[in-house]
């Protein structure tokens, strides 16, 4: 199973003048996948996701952090695997600990070539 590498780690900038975070991953067959989570205290929203064109992108906010997921290049199923994994449409919050880190490293067919 091709799995995706951490390749890029921002763990504080700023987001139209909200804290966020950036984590960058590649896949071995040069699909990319960009994690931001942004501080957020809008109301709770649920799980929005788009896939056009190659271009993939889920978000949700819990009231406190919003998460968006971007992808590029991947194949439909393991975006929508790794947004499960991560968050759902049922339960808002995110729990992003480095186990669920890790696992998107095995996760799902590889990437599109």
């Amino acid at each position: 199973t091709a799995g995706l590498s951490l390749a890029y780690l921002r763990p504080e900038l700023l987001i139209d003048g909200r804290t966020a975070s950036h984590a960058g991953f590649i896949g071995r067959q040069g699909c990319r996948l960009s994690l931001f989570r942004i501080a957020d205290d809008t109301q709770p929203r649920s799980l929005d996701l788009t896939i056009s064109n190659g271009l993939a992108q889920a978000s949700w906010s819990d009231g406190e952090t919003q998460t968006i997921i971007v992808a590029r290049g991947m194949p439909e199923a393991r975006f929508v695997g790794i947004v499960a994994l991560l968050g759902s449409s049922d339960e808002t919050t995110v729990k992003l600990s480095p186990e669920a880190l890790a696992s998107l490293q095995n996760f799902g067919p590889g990437c599109i070539t």
